[in-house]
């Protein structure tokens, strides 16, 4: 059971389920005497944005560089837990987020993994989604997260999703923190 502060990363490509997990994370780690906090990069986009869509790097920055400000602000404010989900695909992403972090908070850094086929059955069954519907347009979303691969292979560690409940997923992350796996270095 984790007694100390700490900052989880989840990444993986649209339609692994970082949200879902994330918030189903929080929920299991959660405790009387422990807060937690999840961190939507998404949603800190849609903050920041000048224009619509997803395709505005400065935002994208700026989203990052919010994360850390509001991550550092809750460990001060005693949240002992904040997970922050999004697309973390270079090191330079990640490293906006985990190097505003005080030195004396560790953190996990976790890639969600699945196929695209998967992903593809994931957010067709989805109501609440717009554009990653497209076929063509996941294609390309999950080509950005192939790129990355050789880069979250080294920095993260992998949890393949594909055909797993979302407790199952949940279950092998809270054994994998609780257990102390992780890679907190940025290659």
């Amino acid at each position: 059971m984790l007694t100390t502060p700490l900052l989880i990363m989840v990444t993986g490509p649209v339609g692994a389920g970082k949200s879902t997990t994330s918030l189903a994370l929080a929920h299991a780690l959660r405790h009387p005497a422990r807060a937690v906090a999840v961190i939507d990069m998404d949603q800190l986009y849609g903050f920041v944005r000048q224009q619509d869509g997803y395709g505005e790097p400065a935002a994208w920055v700026r989203a990052r560089h919010g994360a850390a400000a509001l991550a550092r602000a809750w460990f001060t404010e005693g949240i002992a837990l904040v997970i922050v989900e999004g697309e973390f695909f270079t090191a330079d992403e990640l490293r906006s987020v985990v190097h505003d972090i005080p030195a004396h908070i560790p953190w996990r850094f976790f890639t969600l993994r699945l196929s695209y086929a998967q992903a593809l059955a994931r957010v067709q069954a989805d109501p609440s989604r717009g554009a990653s519907k497209d076929p063509a347009f996941l294609r390309q979303l999950h080509a950005q997260f192939a790129h990355a691969a050789p880069f979250l292979e080294a920095a993260s560690v992998i949890v393949d999703t594909d055909g797993l409940s979302q407790d199952t997923v949940v279950a092998r992350l809270l054994a994998l923190i609780d257990g102390g796996v992780s890679k907190e270095r940025v290659p």
